[in-house]
């Protein structure tokens, strides 16, 4: 039986040893949940201010992210709003692997994309994932 000590110990490897192996990954590599939990393990950055304008873009983003859902093809959003720990602020949506878009969808991915910074496109679950990111919405 092992005894707790052991167990902290095995955990704090295997913590250290999964964290290792996502910084070894590009950046469009990561998942947004990988994104989140590197900048959980980042508690050096505590933002002091707040870009409002770039807070403003997020939550325009956030919006047009939202009228994306009506497209047949989309199937969930995930966002990690504007937060002190992170500097940046990101939404993702899922779609399937072969999607077609109107006109307005069309005209509203353009709008989204106008207002992040980056843009990562990475196969997700058998469909596709898009996360918008908008930059320095926090600073130190």
């Amino acid at each position: 039986m092992l005894d707790f000590e052991q167990y902290k110990k095995e955990q704090d490897e295997a913590e250290a040893a999964y964290e290792a192996e996502l910084r070894k990954k590009k950046p469009h590599e990561l998942t947004p949940e990988e994104i989140g939990y590197l900048a959980d393990q980042n508690e050096a950055f505590e933002g002091k201010t707040l870009d409002k304008n770039a807070e403003r873009r997020y939550e325009e983003l956030a919006g047009m992210v939202a009228l994306l859902l009506n497209c047949d093809s989309a199937l969930q959003t995930l966002a990690f709003p504007p937060d002190k720990s992170d500097p940046n602020a990101q939404i993702s949506i899922d779609f399937s692997m072969a999607f077609r878009m109107e006109a307005l969808e069309m005209d509203t991915l353009s709008a989204a994309l106008s207002l992040c910074d980056v843009l990562n496109i990475v196969p997700y679950n058998g469909g596709i994932r898009m996360t918008f990111t908008v930059k320095n919405v926090w600073r130190k």
